[in-house]
């Protein structure tokens, strides 16, 4: 049934060290870089979905580089995305450099080039289209640059390090990918990490001969990859330790510290945040593994998805693929460091009380290269008729993985009922006071005095304070110490900063009696200061506080006035106050303390 003879080959040939030509696999790993591009080119830049945004993670990196104008540090330092923030500051002081020379040419007074900023910003707020159409193109550039160095790079290697066979195959799993289709980089932060994941990668694995600047070469890449995306710490020890292997042919304590200074140096260089905002990164950090460590236990979905049919199947040529991906690699170490580090990471992956997709992108990316030599593994195990079934099998997984993509972009481009609900909200009378979720938060223009209102709860001492204390609570060493510390209050409550700074432009420049009055309850409270409490929303709605209350469940003896379900996502019920119970806006109550 199987050919032995066919699988040794795979292995003999390794013992010739031949470079690579340029093969037609290459030019064909191009061609599926560019229709890659054009495709999310296309669904998420020339047809953006209704409303533009896919996630409102593309505002926050946004307004982390904008309002850097402002001193305000990054909202998403734990991410942290740095590099696309820092594209957005250049962005924004481009922006700021063409008013200046404007205003310069035409004679005006150069002081009133910071009322022209505010008021541009203001714009910004109101409308954040043009940037994030604008990162979106820079993303998808880097992304694409970032696959095409590492296609090119490919051919480079010797059959010892990568046989041809794996090579193709090799390139056409790093494309047609579920990274750069299903989720584009032009959507969140993770396919550009994607690309400079597998840069780093397949340089370690595959470079002949390293020259004596290689490994500070991929220090600096290293710092750029975990900059993007902050999970990719994890793998440090298979980046650290690989290049002391292949770049030390007896191990230095001294090289070894060239290499640790090369990476501490490259990521101050490229997120000087770490320098100037050091406190704030380590709370970040440390803030989100508390949050994803101590959290309510979930259903982790790893194990689930990892029993689906397909998903199995995949696992298990990966774990095949590296017993034929250490008996083909001439440095065994490497394999082993290889293996380990995918192992460790995937430990405390299913150990995490909540995991996202994007939190097993390390674990994804390290499964290609053992994926591609398991595939070429079985081919040459297997008979020439076997090998029909094979590549009948191999062309329909990607036709899926395109039809996927294809599917996830039909479906975030419907119209959904939420955007049916903003719609009908923009066209109700201004100064309208509306009960809303927090998903609606940031999609309205709100009128001038619910951004007073919501100002003066951001500056408010005191519930500032209470939100201090709720933080506080989690620690049980000496919290009255901590509460009295100014350094410690600063740093836990400067995401206080951005928003007041944006607060305090909108009010500034929002004209009066226009836009709806909007309020925002949660059943969960204190983290925003003028969030109200659910029941409190619910008991001052009953009183005609609020003229709309919209709801993503129906309410128990209440008729909705509208509903909103026949189209994708979550329904919404709108319900209208009794004219006789409707009573003039009370006095913002202190809710979150």
């Amino acid at each position: 049934m199987f050919n032995k003879k066919r699988m040794t080959s795979l292995f003999t040939s390794a013992k010739k060290t031949i470079i690579h030509p340029p093969a037609e696999s290459i030019l064909f790993g191009y061609l599926l870089v560019v229709l890659a591009v054009l495709f999310g080119a296309y669904w998420c830049i020339i047809n953006p979905p209704p409303g533009v945004y896919f996630t409102l993670d593309e505002q926050f990196i946004s307004d982390s580089g904008v309002f850097l104008l402002y001193g305000a540090s990054p909202r998403c330092l734990e991410w942290p995305a740095v590099p696309m923030v820092l594209v957005y500051y250049l962005l924004a002081l481009l922006h700021c450099g063409f008013l200046l020379v404007r205003q310069l040419l035409t004679g005006s007074n150069p002081v009133e080039i910071f009322k022209l900023i505010d008021q541009s910003i203001y714009a910004y707020l109101q409308d954040r289209t043009t940037y994030i159409l604008i990162g979106r193109t820079v993303q998808l550039l880097l992304t694409a640059t970032l696959m095409i160095l590492t296609i090119r790079n490919l051919p480079k290697s010797s059959t010892q390090r990568l046989p041809v066979s794996v090579r193709d195959l090799l390139i056409i799993v790093m494309v047609v990918n579920s990274e750069l289709l299903i989720s584009p980089g032009i959507i969140r932060p993770e396919a550009i990490a994607y690309g400079l994941c597998l840069y780093i990668i397949t340089a370690i694995l595959f470079t002949d001969t390293p020259d004596r600047w290689f490994g500070y070469r991929l220090m600096l890449i290293t710092a750029l990859l975990i900059n993007q995306r902050m999970i990719f710490l994890i793998l440090l020890p298979f980046i650290l330790g690989s290049l002391i292997l292949r770049t030390q042919p007896t191990f230095s304590w001294k090289s070894t510290g060239k290499l640790v200074a090369a990476l501490v140096a490259s990521l101050v260089l490229t997120n000087p945040f770490f320098a100037t905002d050091t406190l704030i990164h380590v709370k970040a950090f440390a803030g989100g593994i508390i949050a994803k460590v101590a959290a309510p236990n979930q259903a982790n979905p790893l194990l689930a998805q990892s029993l689906q049919p397909v998903n199995a199947f995949l696992i298990l040529l990966t774990l095949l693929g590296f017993h034929f991906f250490r008996k083909q690699y001439p440095d065994k170490r490497i394999v082993w460091l290889y293996m380990a580090n995918m192992g460790v990471f995937a430990l405390l992956i299913s150990r995490s009380a909540v995991v996202y997709p994007t939190h097993t992108l390390p674990l994804r990316i390290l499964g290609l290269v053992p994926l591609a030599f398991g595939g070429i593994g079985i081919w040459q195990l297997i008979t020439r008729q076997q090998r029909l079934a094979v590549q009948i099998s191999g062309s329909l997984f990607c036709l899926f993985t395109l039809y996927d993509s294809l599917k996830f972009q039909v479906n975030a481009h419907q119209l959904t009922n939420y955007q049916q609900v903003v719609t009908w909200l923009n066209t109700l009378a201004p100064q309208t006071s509306v009960l809303l979720p927090p998903d609606f938060e940031g999609r309205l223009r709100k009128n001038i005095n619910s951004l007073k209102r919501e100002l003066s709860a951001i500056q408010d001492a005191e519930l500032s304070q209470a939100k201090l204390n709720r933080f506080i609570g989690f620690i049980r060493n000496k919290p009255d110490q901590l509460s009295r510390s100014i350094l410690f209050n600063e740093i836990l409550l400067e995401d206080e900063r951005l928003t007041a700074i944006q607060h305090r432009i909108l009010v500034q420049h929002t004209p009066p009696q226009r836009y709806i009055d909007p309020y925002f309850y949660s059943p969960q409270v204190g983290f925003i200061n003028y969030y109200i409490p659910s029941d409190q929303a619910l008991s001052n709605f009953d009183k005609g506080t609020y003229a709309f209350l919209i709801s993503e469940n129906p309410l128990e003896n209440r008729r909705p006035e509208r509903v909103y379900n026949q189209q994708a996502g979550l329904p919404y019920y709108v319900y209208k106050a009794s004219p006789e119970t409707m009573s003039p806006d009370p006095q913002f109550v202190r809710s979150s303390r």
